[in-house]
């Protein structure tokens, strides 16, 4: 005969024990989980840097001189001195796709696809292609907050630019979790 004093929702003192025990390590393992990044072998985090500028720079005040380990910073890469044993500065490259229409838009939304944006005056956007800091964001950011960050300084403009025939949206975005998923900074 079962005993009428025991109930379904009853739970042993084992069990509770047990669930206390869990409850009070998850404050002490979420403090173990690195806060800022993805420890690299060496112990520090890794990061990476995309900078876009519209209107470029001047290469010889941008570009270092020398190459590999030797190189020597350029008068605007020159307050990142104390961190220079950690920089790699990529130069030389060219987007090859980017060079098939409009500058803005082309080159805009395609630089960190490297694909030639998808023709369209709507919503309806695609990069045709997933931006290599979303690529970086899911191998280094696995286990920090924010695994990418973007910023920007102006607001995100969308209509339709009927000198080229192609939405504005192209022009405000240059990172994209999905070919048709574009990440607003």
């Amino acid at each position: 005969m079962a005993n009428i004093h025991t109930h379904r929702w009853q739970i042993s003192r084992r069990q509770t024990l047990r669930g206390f025990g869990a409850t009070l390590a998850l404050p002490f393992l979420e403090a173990m989980r690195p806060l800022y990044g993805q420890k690299a072998s060496s112990g520090d985090p890794v990061r990476m840097a995309c900078l876009f500028m519209p209107n470029g720079v001047r290469p010889d005040k941008w570009t270092p001189s020398g190459s590999g380990k030797n190189f020597e910073l350029s008068p605007i890469l020159s307050p990142l001195e104390a961190v220079k044993e950690h920089l790699t500065v990529i130069s030389g490259l060219t987007n090859k796709p980017s060079h098939k229409g409009d500058g803005h838009y082309f080159k805009t939304a395609g630089w960190l696809t490297c694909s030639t944006i998808a023709s369209t005056t709507g919503s309806d956007v695609s990069a045709n292609g997933i931006s290599i800091d979303q690529i970086a964001a899911e191998a280094i950011g696995r286990n920090t907050k924010l695994p990418s960050m973007e910023l920007g300084t102006e607001p995100i403009t969308s209509g339709i630019d009927r000198n080229v025939n192609l939405t504005r949206l192209y022009g405000s975005h240059i990172s994209w979790k999905k070919p048709e998923v574009p990440l607003p900074c």
